[in-house]
């Protein structure tokens, strides 16, 4: 499987990206110590002022910089790792979750798992974004939580929306696996439940785990675009005012890139870059993470296929005949 992936252009291209991503902010983290270049007012050889912040996109500012100054490239680089982070942790918890939560569905009576089912079905049709929207907001416009707790209770929220429609798959799955024969005979001899699910139904489900874990950081990054452009930010924001007079507006404080997209909204008209690098790196990382979500299918069914094959080139065995059969001694 290692090998099938590694020759797989599409998982190496998605996944060189995420990861030199992931590589070049740990790097700005520990050794820049996260440092930001702040850029103030050109002047000229003669002391006179040429321009001010925000710069543009150019040789010198590669992504430009804000009102403040602050150089958009850097901080791109600096939120990548709590970005990209964030949405591998929860997709991770979603998966562990959703197999345990699954598991004991399976276990439920008809009764219960219809109940369970007709519960979680409004989750197939209301948006997350909206969902988490709702949940969010009193918990962010709150003065009674401190920024770690709001934290937590935003990632506990963005985990249990995807919950309850995974768990439905996992659960499916191990239904369909308890018809087997194998484990019908598993459990006439006696197995016990967590033997059967940890010898018969996990080594069957595993081989989608992947899949599902890469759909899942999918969905976590774009629910995390979503809630950024409705100012719902992950680990909180501070208030500033730039100008004396002026309203004062939300920035956040991790530099992760669904507060930058929320930070720089109201900036789009006269700052249009500002919003477009961090949108442009969401699109790239949720395309790469495609790349490796179509790697992974093609690498698993050409693994399917060659076990077909295998077994069609084998060749069929022929009835025994007499003339097989020889005597040591003829009586």
């Amino acid at each position: 499987m290692t090998k099938r992936l590694i020759r797989n252009p599409l998982f190496m291209i998605g996944f060189l990206f995420i990861a030199s991503l992931i590589l070049l902010s740990l790097y700005h983290y520990i050794f820049m110590d996260n440092e930001i270049p702040q850029h103030g007012v050109l002047y000229n050889s003669e002391g006179k002022a040429l321009e001010a912040p925000p710069f543009s996109p150019s040789e010198k500012f590669w992504f430009g910089t804000d009102r403040t100054g602050d150089d958009l490239f850097y901080k791109i680089i600096a939120g990548a790792k709590y970005t990209l982070g964030i949405a591998f942790g929860l997709g991770v918890v979603r998966i562990l979750l959703s197999i345990m939560f699954g598991y004991l569905l399976y276990n439920m009576s008809p009764f219960i798992k219809t109940v369970v089912q007709s519960g979680t079905e409004p989750f197939r049709y209301i948006p997350a974004t909206l969902l988490g929207f709702f949940i969010l907001l009193p918990v962010s416009v709150s003065t009674v939580f401190t920024v770690t707790e709001k934290t937590v209770i935003q990632l506990l929220v963005i985990v249990m929306i995807g919950v309850p429609m995974l768990s439905q798959v996992f659960k499916d799955e191990f239904i369909e696996i308890s018809f087997k024969e194998y484990v019908s005979a598993a459990k006439i001899m006696g197995a016990s439940p967590m033997h059967i699910f940890r010898k018969q139904m996990l080594p069957i489900v595993k081989p989608r785990i992947p899949i599902l874990f890469i759909q899942q950081v999918v969905q976590v990054l774009i629910l995390l675009a979503h809630l950024g452009l409705l100012k719902i930010f992950i680990g909180g924001a501070d208030f500033a005012e730039l100008y004396s007079g002026e309203p004062k507006y939300a920035l956040s404080t991790s530099n992760e890139w669904s507060g930058l997209i929320g930070s720089y909204f109201y900036q789009l008209p006269i700052s249009p870059w500002l919003l477009v690098f961090p949108v442009v790196f969401f699109s790239l990382s949720i395309l790469s993470l495609n790349f490796i979500l179509e790697g992974l299918k093609e690498s698993r069914d050409k693994i399917g296929k060659g076990e077909v094959e295998r077994k069609e080139v084998n060749p069929p065995k022929k009835a025994l005949e007499k003339s097989d059969f020889t005597f040591a001694q003829k009586i």
